[in-house]
């Protein structure tokens, strides 16, 4: 017969095995996006506890579906896409006209399974098409939470800023 610590030491064992297996399973969604970003060296953190989307439901009006109400926020630059190709050109419209600088953001998908990447701007710059193919939908954040860009399957690419 198993001891009570023998037994507490193996159920905190096996939960500690389905936790690293779930975290597996999840990078396992992004892994064609990791794939490109080690092979183009880029450093990036996988972050499979992220707040963002509490942020950007905090500081944006959040439509039922997901999507920010972009009707009802005052400080926004929405561009149009028709092709896909396009993104990446409207994306450096935005870095230019508002000089983000920012040293790292945080990048999340709608697949709410898919853990959230931190990684540089400028990396982000380089892989960006990559990234807003990853899902529908994506929504970038920087650390300092000054600025939200949502990139929308129906072809919107937008910016919001915060005033705070």
């Amino acid at each position: 017969m198993m001891d009570k610590a023998q037994r507490l030491l193996l159920e905190k064992k096996r939960k500690d095995l389905q936790e690293a297996s779930l975290k597996r399973s999840k990078v396992d969604l992004l892994s064609d996006l990791i794939k490109i970003l080690d092979a183009k060296y880029i450093k990036y953190n996988i972050n499979f506890y992220s707040d963002v989307w509490n942020w950007i439901c905090d500081n944006f009006p959040v439509a039922e579906w997901g999507k920010i109400n972009w009707d009802f926020v005052e400080h926004k630059n929405k561009l149009a896409w028709t092709e896909p190709d396009k993104i990446p050109e409207l994306f450096e419209k935005f870095v230019s006209k508002y000089n983000l600088t920012d040293d790292m953001v945080t990048i999340i998908w709608s697949n709410s399974e898919r853990p959230a990447i931190d990684m540089s701007l400028d990396d982000a710059k380089m892989v960006i098409q990559d990234i807003f193919d990853e899902d529908w939908d994506t929504w970038m954040v920087p650390k300092e939470r000054k600025w939200c860009i949502e990139c929308h399957h129906t072809g919107s690419l937008t910016i919001g800023i915060v005033d705070k």
